[in-house]
């Protein structure tokens, strides 16, 4: 049977004192029959964190809503909620409906090695990062960990921040989930969603809200370049900054969903947008990707542009256009099944406009893929390729049927 535990029985009245003593022995009281724990409507401050004990059964925790206030302005480099263990088996835990604040070094939330738990209708206010997934200890993983309805403040640096030390990498079905709301700061400079070296996301939700003011990617995936996640993407960028979805100087993360942008300077970055997807027993993942598009600024000479990848087909429209020159193609582009070689025939020339007798560009592939558009006459600026890829086939060898 579960019983309701309130804070308020370990003596907890939310007067601005020290009340970390008794709020651990209220975290302590959980065990299988003490499973509903209660924060009631009003600011509890702690100095330390909050440690709830391990174990295969996580703790149902409800605040009053936002007027429920855990105040952990006074811990540095350190979480204010622990939650940890059990790995491999159904937790149950269903922890929201307060508000954490702290300081630019406080974790709202850690959760070490933790299975099927839900965050929800939690606002995070100022800390280093809201929530942190870890796989702390030898043969821990995290499993369908999900952050639902919470909210992100500016303050908050990162939002969710995967993380693994001697852990694995798997963080399968962990993320952020429906109706999570982001803002990131003018000044801020870190990511608001940090895929750690050796992290696997995989089949996560990413279904966020992002409002943003700066040039920071949003998303920086160091970990696996598997990396995949289901859901939607909705950026508003608040002044004329370029914005990345996925931080391009770092790996790809494979996303089947859909991206919206309240802006014309947004960019998906190293995002690639799928219809399907699959891991293959070698490592190599197939994925039937969207139709995308991408700009190339082209100089003298030759410019590497698209990549395709190991036996896949493609139809591609490429615009070649510049002062006083518009070139217009419909290409077929293959990738070469035992190597990193493509080969790309012209199937029309839509249109071919050169006032200046710059001439015609050189279509070819080079040894990694990539579609390389070629002309001496070229100046060293003020062109461009526009180039729209429509995939049409898959890798043979793990085709998606």
């Amino acid at each position: 049977m579960s019983i309701q535990r309130s804070t308020e029985e370990f003596g907890v009245v939310g007067d601005g004192t020290d009340e970390t003593v008794k709020m651990q022995q209220w975290a302590d009281s959980l065990n299988d029959s003490y499973a509903e724990l209660v924060i009631p409507g009003y600011t509890i401050k702690i100095t330390r964190p909050i440690i709830f004990p391990p174990g295969f059964i996580q703790p149902i925790i409800k605040g009053v809503g936002f007027d429920s206030v855990i105040d952990a302005t006074g811990i540095n480099n350190e979480p204010a909620f622990v939650f940890q263990g059990g790995s491999g088996s159904a937790n149950g835990g269903e922890i929201g409906s307060f508000r954490i604040i702290g300081n630019d070094t406080t974790i709202g939330i850690e959760a070490i090695g933790v299975n099927t738990t839900v965050f929800r209708n939690i606002k995070f206010g100022r800390l280093k990062t809201g929530i942190l997934l870890h796989n702390e200890f030898a043969g821990e993983f995290t499993e369908y960990v999900v952050a639902e309805h919470c909210d992100f403040q500016s303050a908050c640096k990162t939002a969710l921040e995967y993380k693994r030390t001697n852990g694995l990498d798997s963080f399968h079905g962990s993320g952020l989930g429906t109706g999570c709301t982001i803002n990131q700061a003018l000044s801020e400079t870190e990511p608001k969603i940090k895929i750690g070296p050796g992290c696997l996301p995989y089949h996560s939700p990413l279904d966020i809200n992002v409002w943003t003011r700066n040039s920071t990617p949003i998303v920086r995936n160091e970990g696996h370049v598997n990396t995949n996640f289901y859901g939607d993407q909705k950026v508003e960028i608040i002044g004329r900054n370029v914005v990345e979805l996925v931080d391009s100087t770092k790996n790809n993360v494979y996303i089947c969903g859909h991206f919206m942008s309240f802006s014309d300077t947004s960019r998906l970055g190293r995002a690639i947008y799928c219809d399907r997807l699959a891991t293959n027993e070698d490592g190599t993942i197939s994925v039937i990707r969207k139709p995308y598009s991408k700009d190339f600024a082209l100089t003298t000479g030759a410019n590497a542009t698209v990549k395709i990848n190991n036996n896949i087909t493609a139809f591609i429209n490429l615009l070649i256009i510049g002062p006083f020159y518009e070139f217009n193609y419909t290409l077929l582009m293959y990738g070469n099944p035992l190597n990193d070689s493509a080969v790309v025939t012209v199937m029309s020339i839509n249109r071919a406009f050169d006032q200046n007798n710059l001439g015609f560009p050189t279509l070819s592939t080079d040894s990694t893929g990539h579609l390389i558009i070629t002309n001496p006459n070229f100046p060293a600026s003020g062109f461009e390729a526009v180039i729209s890829v429509n995939q049409i086939g898959g890798r043979y060898q793990y085709r998606l049927q």
